[in-house]
């Protein structure tokens, strides 16, 4: 049995998106398939975009602007 089913997004796979499922097993991706397979969870993520393996690494340290602050600094946004 798989750990979490993330079903009925638009999963990008092969350059486009295409409506299908993600499989998580043991916290990485066991199966990308349309095919509906028993899990533990499930997260319907139907009118979502579905990223599997992306990672985004921006982030703004300590940016200030006329009405805000970001919460972290170096330190603690690079632990």
């Amino acid at each position: 049995m798989k750990e979490l089913a993330i079903v009925n997004g638009s999963v990008y796979q092969n350059h486009g998106f295409h409506k299908t499922n993600v499989y998580i097993r043991r916290g990485l991706i066991d199966v990308i398939t349309p095919e509906f397979l028993p899990s533990e969870e499930t997260i319907d993520a139907s009118g979502l975009f579905v990223i599997p393996g992306l990672i985004d690494p921006h982030v703004h340290l300590a940016m200030r602007n006329r009405f805000a602050q970001s919460a972290d600094d170096f330190e603690s946004g690079s632990i």
